[in-house]
């Protein structure tokens, strides 16, 4: 063990001799904490203005909560109803205006194709559209009962000026209130697996895929060291039937090292999950970057042509891999360790596919890696 320690020191002293590792290993922090402050600051997709006349009730309290909330809708309220149409034409894509009563609007209006709030767009998009399904969040516990029971009259003609069935119908919207959200994102592999985090943090979420192509370069790049140090006769006097597992850990123990500042670049870019899940996820992440960049540098077996094929490798993973969209192609994807890291970070079924495919690659790696 102490062996292995020794060498593990030795191997990262050496490499760190190089700056271009200096310089890779520095920029990640410095990058996630200036996209952690980015996303802190104002990275709100729309801009809505909210105004009511009334000083108290269901128009205030709705526009409390939408203004509370940590949105990517940055809801603004107004005192002044003409200082809202000044801003809708230079800061505003939206102005919702909510009458003085709006439980008794809702009230007069709930069977009637009128309009309660009066809704001013600065364009039209569909992402404004979806913008509205806020309020309707918020006004659904108003009326929500008002129409089922009316939807259930019109279907069902006996439960009219039918007390029973009046009470029947009020008995069970009460035993099937919804308290939490409609829409919920959770893991496929149960709701516990992954803590849940709010919609503001979508300027984040790219990273961790970005982080992870990161790591994949510098594994490769360890790589192609280490064929730069054999065509130099560097480990000439290494044992040939140690050369493969030799060339493993040497890629592995830098790799290693790029993992842990990782890491830290994660929970400092406020993207962390549970520390245990983070370090499993990692850790066999890293097995697997260590054994593919080996594999490919045998399969090209010239650093400068490896070395052109490194962004094309990238490029792929990243179209492959969940960062920015799933293509859903899994027969595809699955050929890239970067897919399998994501994937294994927010499912279950993604960690055991991770076991999988190195259980495929360590085979691999035994027949084609020798030196």
């Amino acid at each position: 063990m102490r062996k292995l320690f020794t060498w593990y020191y030795l191997l990262n002293k050496r490499s760190l001799k190089n700056y271009s590792y200096i310089v890779l290993f520095l920029l990640l922090p410095l990058l996630a904490f200036s996209l952690r402050i980015i996303s802190l600051r104002d990275s709100s997709v729309l801009k809505v203005g909210l105004y009511t006349d009334a000083g108290s009730g269901l128009s205030k309290d709705i526009i409390e909560e939408l203004t509370k909330e940590d949105s990517i809708i940055n809801f603004i309220e107004y005192q002044d109803e003409d200082s809202a149409y000044e801003d809708l034409q230079v800061r505003l894509d939206a102005l919702w205006i909510l009458p003085d009563d709006l439980e008794r609007a809702v009230n007069n209006n709930l069977y009637k194709r009128k309009h309660i709030v009066k809704v001013i767009e600065a364009r039209k998009s569909s992402i404004l559209g979806i913008s509205r399904e806020k309020l309707f969040a918020k006004l659904y516990p108003y009326i929500s009962k008002a129409l089922y029971k009316k939807y259930m009259k019109e279907k069902f003609t006996y439960l009219q000026d039918n007390k029973e069935g009046e009470k029947e119908l009020d008995e069970y919207y009460e035993a099937r209130k919804i308290e939490d959200d409609i829409i919920e994102f959770v893991s496929l592999d149960g709701d516990d697996y992954v803590e849940k985090k709010s919609d503001k943090s979508f300027l984040l979420n790219p990273l961790r895929g970005f982080l992870a192509i990161w790591l994949f370069l510098v594994a490769m790049i360890s790589a192609m060291f280490y064929k730069k140090d054999v065509d130099a006769g560097l480990w000439v006097w290494i044992d040939r039937r140690l050369k493969a597992a030799f060339s493993f850990l040497y890629i592995l123990s830098i790799t290693s090292t790029a993992a842990v500042i990782l890491l830290v670049a994660i929970y400092v870019s406020g993207l962390g999950i549970a520390l245990y899940k983070e370090v499993v996820s990692l850790f066999f992440y890293v097995l697997a970057l260590a054994l593919v960049s080996n594999m490919l540098r045998v399969i090209f077996n010239n650093i400068y042509i490896y070395s052109a094929f490194i962004p094309v490798i990238l490029i792929v993973s990243v179209i492959l891999s969940p960062i920015f969209i799933d293509l859903s192609k899994p027969l595809l994807q699955c050929t890239v360790p970067v897919y399998h890291y994501i994937n294994s970070i927010y499912t279950l079924s993604g960690l055991y596919k991770m076991f999988a495919y190195i259980g495929i690659l360590v085979p691999l790696h035994l027949i084609l890696v020798r030196s």
